[in-house]
């Protein structure tokens, strides 16, 4: 069952690479600074998500997924696949 967070993430990708061509045309016209302030209010948005399960949100205060993410360059908009899932908190973060 630890492979459904993975497979979740791969389906992900695929599913979401036309809405992001239209975030990507929004893009062009932002300065780079307008630009992380957009992603980092998206990012702040997945993290409130309703469908992440609440002792994972209770984990984020020490784990700290903005900042990790944003640390290794990952914007809403990237295509990750996360490789050995553990119990699939980054992937309630990341599918989305």
């Amino acid at each position: 069952m630890k492979t459904l967070p993975l497979l979740l993430a791969v389906v992900g990708l695929f599913v979401t690479g036309a809405a992001t061509a239209d975030n990507h045309a929004k893009h062009k016209k932002m300065t780079a600074a307008q630009m992380d302030a957009h992603h980092v209010v998206m990012m702040q948005e997945t993290l409130k998500g309703a469908w992440r399960e609440p002792k994972n949100v209770a984990r984020d205060q020490y784990r700290r997924p903005a900042g990790t993410l944003g640390f290794f360059g990952v914007t809403p908009h990237s295509k990750v696949v996360e490789i050995w899932p553990g119990g699939g908190w980054y992937a309630e973060i990341l599918v989305p």
